[in-house]
């Protein structure tokens, strides 16, 4: 049978390593980013694909209703609204044959519309990735800059193409700092969001929700690589695990070690606790006047 996986959790949290490794295992198949369940409000979720009126018609004609009458109307609208999502992942994912399981890695939507996941797919695994929010700062920002998008809460064009040439160029002439009070409030309120969906996602799964931290990732991937292969039943957890972490490591994928810093790359440093390079008292005071909560405060 197939199985889902769903990765998640704020951006710039490592969901990309994370995804990396696991499609790397024979059995597995994770792609990014679908945005399949998108925030509650935006019509294209799943949930506003089905014509409700349509199907409640085809419902109740006689024949139907009495196949069905057992059935409530909302499972058999989650059925196929499930079916649905299967559908396209099951086309667009087109997966390797040995693979079992379909994982979609999408940081930020999926987790601040796990409710959504939930409805559609209870049986689901759910991997929600967490880290330091002041390092998701600096890390977005880092990524704004170097994808020269620039009009982001970095203050006027002149401004942005300053911080472009000072923290992406190292032009020594330019002193200016990299973030704005603008844009640590608006990462750190979806880090907020990201955060808290990863710990609804804990109470909704129980223990077919892993939550990861970047931070321990760092310290020893392959352990917690090895428990997730277990959580999805595929072959060799440990043997896996390791090929995966070696494969998949910051020199093997950035030829640097953890801590050379290239800012125009978004595998940037492969460390935690830049922030504190960037972050004044100020800064830190936005931060959790948008997060309300602590940068460091995760659902371990």
């Amino acid at each position: 049978m197939t199985r889902y996986l769903f990765i998640t959790g704020p951006n710039r949290s490592g969901t990309t390593w994370v995804g990396n490794m696991l499609d790397s295992h024979h059995e597995i198949a994770v792609l990014g980013e679908a945005a399949i369940f998108r925030t509650i409000s935006d019509t294209a979720s799943p949930e506003s694909w089905l014509d409700a009126d349509a199907f409640e018609h085809w419902r109740t004609t006689s024949t139907t209703a009495t196949f069905f009458g057992d059935i409530s109307r909302s499972d058999l609208e989650a059925a196929a609204r499930r079916g649905m999502v299967e559908a396209i992942i099951k086309q667009r994912w087109n997966p390797k044959p040995t693979a079992r399981v379909l994982g979609d890695r999408t940081p930020y939507h999926t987790a601040a519309n796990i409710e959504a996941v939930h409805r559609l797919f209870p049986d689901a695994v759910v991997v929600p990735l967490c880290r330091d929010g002041r390092d998701v700062v600096v890390s977005s920002a880092y990524k704004q800059l170097a994808q020269r998008n620039l009009g982001l809460h970095f203050g006027t064009l002149d401004e942005a193409e300053a911080r472009y040439r000072a923290h992406i160029e190292g032009d020594p002439g330019i002193e200016i700092p990299l973030l704005t009070p603008d844009f640590v409030r608006f990462i750190a309120k979806r880090w907020s969001e990201a955060t808290r969906g990863g710990e609804r996602a804990s109470q909704l799964f129980g223990s077919r929700c892993i939550t990861l931290s970047y931070e321990s990732l760092l310290e020893n991937a392959a352990d917690y690589l090895a428990n997730l292969f277990r959580v999805l039943g595929v072959s060799q957890p440990e043997a896996s695990a390791h090929r995966a972490t070696e494969a998949h490591s910051f020199r093997a994928v950035t030829g640097r070690d953890r801590g050379d810093a290239d800012p125009t790359s978004l595998a940037r440093s492969g460390i935690a606790g830049a922030w504190q390079e960037h972050f004044d008292d100020g800064l830190l005071q936005a931060f959790r006047d948008a997060a309300e909560r602590e940068p460091d405060d995760l659902p371990m």
